[in-house]
């Protein structure tokens, strides 16, 4: 037999006994599922019902990105690298607070033109429990306001903080597309808070990348390099025209052909020079150094030819010589004829000077005049180069001047084309469609809440029936008293106070019963 003192031993959990602890705390279990379902139906009951209206919008590349990439026409990844960049800048302008801020005036001027029907006794014992709850929550802050710990928003920042949160931007992977939604507990607000945001978000796109004040820059530059080319035109014609030159290119061969051809002239003028002085110099030597008659060198004269003079010379020379072979060198005879032949000598030397200075003298004048006139117009040829320098930088200051007064105007055709643009709504990004109220919520879910609250209920009944089962330190069958109490059990006397001591319907039924369960029992 064992004793009282040995441990209790607990035999293996079987269906049966799981059945019999649900249905000894049958009705707590159901009153615990019951409470869980009715909370999820209060909770469904006080949040009501949430719509989604949602609206794409397409994002292209537009001008104002074109512009951007002019520079890097020859570099068209340039576009795909930055796409999705672009794509953040316009996600970063939808959900600018900003953007809520224009939208409140027209969703709030939307309300008060909708028709107000009267609300159901439910709806208006709704919203004055939310009220009641917000007052609430609003005096528990007000010490946390007085210390500032908290700050107080005005009822235009609680609206624009709520429709803020309500707004959701994503955007959509591999695609060029955004999409747009608003939460709303009235499908028909939720659509036109919507199409409210998208078409903000056009005019404040449009208001972005405007180009007035470009455009104004660029006309004030048109009309500054308009002047200035205007200058640079008339700088360079009047250069042209103080300096004579109309065109440079034939003005600086026609120079360096008349150099050219002076220069041969002077190098021939020199030549001729030089020979006359030599052949006057040679005359000279012949004269002076020697007694030898003087040849007749080419003078280029018509006066040149002294043959008779040569003749009457050699014959005088003949007959000198014929004379001293009867005669000596100091007779009268030969001295004579020698002082004949120093006359004659004499007579061809001054003849032949007298020839070649004054050509000597016109050569040197010649070589002179072309010396002069070869400066004059090497001079002129280094004027002219100078002046093509200085023609060439006028040149290239007009050229840049109206190169910049081109691209301003350029610049400016495309400004103008895009206000106009602008002013007719035409952008780069398109609204696929104008949100529609959506026909089911799309929060809370339901079926999932109720489903999910049903479980919980589950679980917590269960929880409690075997808690409670855990800490009942009753017995329930004859294996559980012999276990723990170590004796026998001779037989079980059902306690039931309330039907015993009655004589009522119960009472009699249940005699009836006690035999059937205590044999059950045993």
């Amino acid at each position: 037999m064992t004793t009282a003192s040995q441990p209790r031993e607990y035999s293996p959990v079987t269906v049966r006994d799981i059945l019999y602890v649900l249905f000894k705390y049958k009705w707590q279990f159901v009153l615990i599922f019951l409470v869980a379902v009715a909370g999820a139906v209060g909770y469904l009951l006080y949040v009501g019902q949430t719509y989604t209206a949602e609206t794409k919008i397409l994002v292209l590349m537009g001008n104002e990105r074109a512009q951007a990439l002019e520079a890097s026409a020859n570099k068209p990844n340039v576009v795909f690298a930055e796409r999705n960049q672009n794509i953040n800048d316009e996600i970063e302008i939808l959900t600018d607070k900003n953007l809520t801020y224009a939208v409140l005036p027209k969703i709030e001027k939307w309300l008060a033109d909708q028709p107000h029907p009267p609300l159901s006794v439910w709806k208006r014992m709704r919203n004055w429990i939310k009220d009641q709850f917000k007052n609430f929550v609003e005096l528990l802050k007000k010490p946390l306001y007085a210390i500032g710990l908290m700050v107080q928003l005005t009822p235009e920042q609680k609206l624009v903080l709520a429709y803020y949160a309500s707004l959701d931007v994503q955007f959509l992977d591999q695609t060029d597309v955004i999409k747009l939604s608003f939460k709303s507990q009235s499908p028909q607000l939720a659509a036109f808070a919507a199409n409210a945001y998208a078409e903000e978000y056009v005019e404040r796109r449009i208001a972005i990348h405007g180009t007035e004040n470009s455009e104004d820059f660029y006309r004030d530059q048109i009309g500054l390099f308009e002047q200035k080319l205007a200058d640079a035109e008339k700088t360079l014609e009047e250069f042209r025209a103080g300096n004579e030159i109309s065109n440079l290119d034939v003005q600086k061969e026609l120079y360096l052909r008349e150099i050219a051809r002076l220069d041969n002239e002077y190098r021939k003028a020199l030549l001729t020079l030089e020979d006359l002085n030599l052949k006057l110099k040679s005359i000279r030597s012949v004269y002076k150094d020697t007694s030898e008659w003087i040849p007749t060198p080419d003078v280029g004269s018509k006066y040149s030819d002294m043959s008779s003079l040569d003749s009457h010379f050699f014959d005088t020379l003949a007959q000198r010589d014929r004379q001293l072979e009867t005669h000596t060198r100091q007779s009268r005879e030969v001295k004579s004829l020698e002082e004949q032949l120093g006359r004659l000598r004499e007579q061809k030397y001054l003849t032949l000077r007298n020839l070649l200075t004054p050509q000597i003298e016109s050569a040197t004048h010649r070589r002179d005049e072309l010396s002069a006139e070869l400066a004059r117009k090497r001079a002129s040829l280094a004027t002219l180069e100078q002046s093509t320098m200085r023609l060439k930088q006028l040149e290239r200051t007009r050229d840049i001047v109206e190169t910049s007064y081109r691209d301003y105007k350029a610049k400016a055709e495309d400004f103008r084309i895009n206000r106009a643009l602008n002013a007719r709504r035409i952008t780069s990004v398109r609204v696929l469609g104008r949100a529609l109220p959506p026909e089911k919520p799309s929060a809370p879910w339901t079926s999932i809440i109720l489903g999910l609250a049903g479980v919980m209920g589950v679980f917590l009944g269960f929880t409690y029936a075997t808690v409670a089962e855990y800490f009942d330190h009753g017995f329930r069958r004859r294996d559980d008293v012999e276990s723990t109490l170590g004796i026998p059990l001779l037989a079980t006397i059902a306690r039931l106070p309330e039907l015993a001591g009655s004589g009522g319907p119960w009472a009699r039924l249940w005699r009836r019963l006690r035999p059937v369960h205590a044999g059950v029992r045993r």
